[in-house]
């Protein structure tokens, strides 16, 4: 993976997005609650995302 996709990923996952819905933790902290499945799809969605350009959630 090139390293400006990973440092995106990694960025993100340690962001508190500004809308609440996670509850003032950061994207990784609210995965902890979720099945490894569930942790996996939301990867690959923001693994997509990233790949196509488009604003992370």
């Amino acid at each position: 993976m090139p390293r400006e996709v990973n440092q995106k990923i990694a960025d993100y996952y340690s962001s508190k997005p500004l809308s609440g819905f996670m509850g003032g933790k950061t994207v990784r902290e609210s995965l902890d609650s979720q099945s490894y499945e569930e942790q996996q799809a939301f990867g690959l969605k923001i693994l997509q995302m990233v790949l196509e350009g488009k604003p992370l959630p």
